[in-house]
């Protein structure tokens, strides 16, 4: 979950105490859209290899289905080939750690986030979010990053 996001439904939605509290939640009865994002690759460089690669992963997932929903039009096509382009290309070497790698990822993700905006993702992730949520204990929580 982009950062810009979470804290924006804490604050809209003081229920929430902290940004775990969000995994597989979509913002609630208070929308909010943030006014600017930072995107810093460098703020991304010491997660864990495993976690930058599902959170790819998602991204690319993103880009996929925004490209696929009814919804779709010229605009936003643009926009999700372009992020498919970049997030396949920077991948691998996001999760190795190069700098040129975090530096395409975020792009590619925020490019994806742009064009699903204005048009929505699809079923995948509804049925993610749905996985995320199912859980026996806390222990044994399923992100949506790795469900999609």
């Amino acid at each position: 979950m982009d950062t810009s996001k979470a804290i924006g439904i804490i604050i809209a939605n003081p229920e929430f105490e902290d940004v775990r509290s969000l995994e597989g939640v979509a913002p609630t009865k208070k929308p909010c859209v943030p006014i600017i994002a930072i995107v810093d690759p460098e703020m991304m460089s010491s997660m864990p290899k495993g976690l930058t690669a599902s959170t790819g992963m998602d991204a690319l997932t993103h880009a996929i289905e925004g490209y696929t929903t009814k919804g779709a039009w010229e605009m936003t096509d643009m926009f999700h080939l372009k992020a498919i382009e970049l997030i396949s290309k920077s991948l691998r070497a996001a999760v190795a750690n190069e700098k040129e790698g975090r530096e395409g990822m975020a792009l590619g993700q925020y490019i994806a986030g742009m064009g699903f905006s204005n048009v929505g993702l699809g079923i995948a992730h509804s049925m993610a979010h749905t996985a995320a949520r199912h859980r026996r204990s806390a222990s044994d929580h399923v992100p949506n990053t790795t469900t999609n």
